[in-house]
């Protein structure tokens, strides 16, 4: 019997599916060039976009950039022309844009949606012209415990859930389209990294195969470029940094207006701690995402990953472990001491998980937030790859009830991981954040996870003295064996002196930093951009936690447009001085698609004909993705269902077990059968020896009682449907039978 398409009845899935017709879009290829040194880049994505018609041309294209990143120029090429952007006030930079496409001028804007999310738009392009959008970036490097700096640049927005509390705006603000057979565009690189490297390593990348050309510049190996379906990540090995504390400085020039202070980089590295300093013991909780979403790659990767992370605890420690998919589930009733049996119990358990329903993410991290035993560190690191929305419940959630020693950690798991959820989550929870790509060495990262965990060398760090205005973030997270420090400062300019305080496993530890007179016009604009862009994301945390919203707004807005930045609140806008094009004649308008993230398909986000229903994987929830269809036709979105509003919290993914709709030609009268025919075929017929016994509570059901269960609720809600149907069928015969014999 053919297995039947999975229901619709669940929470909106604004979905257009791009189906491949043989037509060009309007991104021709896109190239990204590096210059970096010092954990510091400036990086230049360029994109060609292309107009084949007649008619004038606006393109729309929903676009990653990196989430620890700074965008601060903007710019477009047209024919021998430069036209260079501005930051405005988003409303103010929206009328200007729109007002230039009326009187025919080219114009380009730039709107920030999420942290790692951008709109951009281009109007008014000529018949058979090409424009090339520059969008420049001030990236601050993450530093591996290896000895290595990392490169990260998203090139594609993996599909995220929006919850039943999520407003229209929220799921409009995501929402993506996605092209069935991919893009023709092609991404290249150009990397020129100025750090001497460490002797016998050359720079790598997990992600893409490289070259090096003759004058020392990194390539990607392919030269017709790479798909725009995962992220860019290269890594290169230098000198580890000394021990204590660094500072790069910077100041703009003094006419600007935020040209009174200086700013700075402050680096601290923590002693060895082998250096007879003890690390704390830990408390050790693990939230792994089993949702239907994590299947395959990245559940076998974040396994592999809890695994070496229970193996490295030691008998002074105690550990946990929650499951959270259509609810959590705990592997045991308290914490567990880590001995060598507990530990290996405890990692079969964690093998023999399967990804399947739902997420309960935040009652997961309700069940981790409990109290603290007095002298150790609670950990709670969770696995996931982040494809839900709804951030503000999370950051909420932690400011409200983290405990003053407990640290949570994000892993984010898969091709393209939603940052603005993970770092959200790591800057909330004063932990690290660790990306594992599916092709990634997932014990290597581990190792860095566990450099992360297992010497907290200093906690609790203070940054003081009279060189200090002001610092980002402004809870400063520990510092761990391998992990440096990093944050950023409003100084001085005059100078003067910065103290460092944090707590050691037994003492305390103090650094002192001279910081010199700062005079105008010095250092590198990145810092001072970073500086910007700390400071906005501490505004974002307490924007998002609701704390005097309308000021949180206003100063995010006077940051983006002093720094020059992307915020919110802000956006790029670039108009050409000329009209270009006669605003009276014909126009059209096109968006760009994503392609699909590496190692997914449309199944696992349950669109498309090769969706599973019963019987295979399930696929995930809904996401507010689009899977496209041609531009030339109307774009057909998937109507909302209302979402259904239960007891199990604001980031709930629905399991994708709901009962399919009856078969084109089927009544809906022969529907319920079918549905119990099916449930027939999962759940036995009870034997003389009795039901099975349910699960305890607190324990996990296995993957065929989990289905069953699923079936069965499915029985009650689709005869519950039907009664419905019936009943309003009768009433309308009764009105049309009143109805005549009135007339008579």
């Amino acid at each position: 019997m053919p297995v039947p398409p999975p229901s619709i009845d669940h929470e909106p899935c604004g979905a257009d599916m791009e189906t491949a017709d043989g037509r060009s879009l309007p991104l021709v290829s896109a190239h990204l060039r590096v210059e970096t040194k010092g954990g510091l880049a400036r990086a230049v994505l360029e994109q060609v976009f292309e107009n084949p018609y007649e008619e004038t041309l606006k393109v729309t294209y929903r676009m990653p950039l990196p989430a620890d990143g700074s965008v601060s120029g903007y710019a477009f090429e047209i024919g021998a022309r430069t036209v260079a952007g501005r930051v405005d006030r988003k409303a103010a930079a929206r009328e200007t844009f729109e007002k230039a496409i009326l009187e025919g001028k080219t114009s380009a804007l730039l709107e920030q949606e999420r942290a790692d999310v951008f709109t951009q738009s281009i109007g008014n392009i000529p018949s058979r012209q090409r424009i090339t959008a520059r969008i420049t970036m001030d990236l601050r490097l993450a530093w591996r415990t290896e000895g290595e700096w990392e490169l990260r640049f998203p090139t594609v927005i993996g599909p995220r859930y929006v919850g039943a509390t999520e407003t229209p705006e929220d799921a409009a603000a995501v929402h993506v389209d996605v092209a069935e057979k991919g893009v023709r565009a092609r991404i290249g690189l150009e990397l020129a990294v100025g750090d001497v490297l460490s002797d016998g390593r050359r720079v790598e990348s997990p992600s893409h195969s490289l070259r090096t050309r003759d004058d020392g510049v990194i390539e990607l190996a392919s030269g017709a470029g790479e798909r725009l379906d995962r992220d860019i990540v290269v890594r290169w090995a230098v000198v580890k940094p000394s021990i204590g504390a660094s500072l790069a400085v910077a100041r703009p020039a003094a006419t600007s207006p935020h040209g009174r202070h200086g700013y700075g980089l402050l680096t601290v590295v923590p002693p060895s701690p082998d250096a007879g300093m003890a690390a704390q013991s830990r408390d050790l909780v693990v939230l792994l995402d089993t949702s239907g979403s994590m299947s395959g790659g990245p559940l076998t990767q974040a396994k592999r990953v809890v695994g070496q992370l229970i193996e490295s605890l030691g008998e002074a420690d105690r550990f946990e472990l929650v499951e959270f998919s259509s609810r959590p589930t705990r592997y045991a009733h308290s914490p567990i001491v880590a001995t060598r049996e507990a530990k290996k119990k405890a990692i079969a358990w964690v093998m023999g998980l399967e990804a399947q329903g739902g997420t309960e993410m935040y009652s997961g991290i309700v069940e981790a937030l409990t109290t603290l035993r007095a002298g150790a560190q609670r950990q709670v690191v969770l696995l996931t790859d982040g494809y839900v929305g709804g951030e503000k419940q999370l950051i909420t959630l932690l400011h409200e009830r983290l405990p003053e020693g407990c640290r949570m950690h994000v892993v984010g798991v898969g091709a393209a991981v939603n940052r603005s959820l993970s770092t959200a989550i790591a800057r909330a929870g004063r932990g690290a954040e660790i990306l594992v790509g599916l092709s990634e060495d997932a014990e290597k990262a581990c190792r860095v996870l566990l450099d992360r965990t297992c010497a907290p060398i200093l906690t609790d760090v203070t940054i003081t003295g009279d060189a200090l205005v002001e610092m980002a973030p402004e809870a400063l997270p520990d510092v761990f064996a391998g992990a440096p420090l990093l944050a950023a400062l409003k100084l001085n300019p005059n100078g003067g002196e910065l103290v460092i305080r944090g707590k050691l496993a037994r003492g305390t530890w103090e650094e002192r930093v001279h910081v010199a007179p700062i005079a105008p016009s010095s250092g590198e604009r990145a810092v001072t951009a970073l500086y910007a862009l700390e400071r906005v994301a501490d505004l974002e945390v307490r924007w998002t936690m609701g704390e005097e919203a309308k000021a949180v707004d206003r100063e995010i807005e006077s940051l983006g447009v002093v720094f020059q930045i992307s915020t919110r609140m802000t956006s790029w806008v670039a108009v050409d001085d000329a009209p270009s094009v006669d605003p009276q004649s014909g126009s059209r308008s096109e968006s760009v698609p994503q392609e699909l993230p590496f190692g997914t398909s449309l199944a696992s986000f349950g669109l498309g004909s090769a969706t599973l229903g019963f019987g295979g994987a399930p696929p995930a929830a809904a996401m507010p993705m689009s899977v496209a269809r041609p531009m030339s036709a109307p774009v057909m979105q998937m109507p909302p269902s209302p979402a259904p509003r239960g007891p199990s919290g604001p980031m709930r993914k629905r399991a994708a077990f709901a009962a399919p709709p009856p078969a084109e030609g089927e009544s809906a009268a022969g529907a319920a059968p079918q549905a119990e025919a099916d449930l027939a075929s999962v759940v036995p017929q009870a034997s003389s020896g009795g039901a099975p016994a349910p699960a305890r509570k607190g324990e996990a059901l296995p993957a065929a009682d989990a289905r069953r269960e699923a079936l069965v609720a499915s029985v009650p809600k689709r005869r519950t449907r039907l009664w419905l149907v019936a009943l309003v069928l009768l009433i309308l015969v009764l009105l049309a039978l009143a109805a005549w014999l009135l007339g008579r």
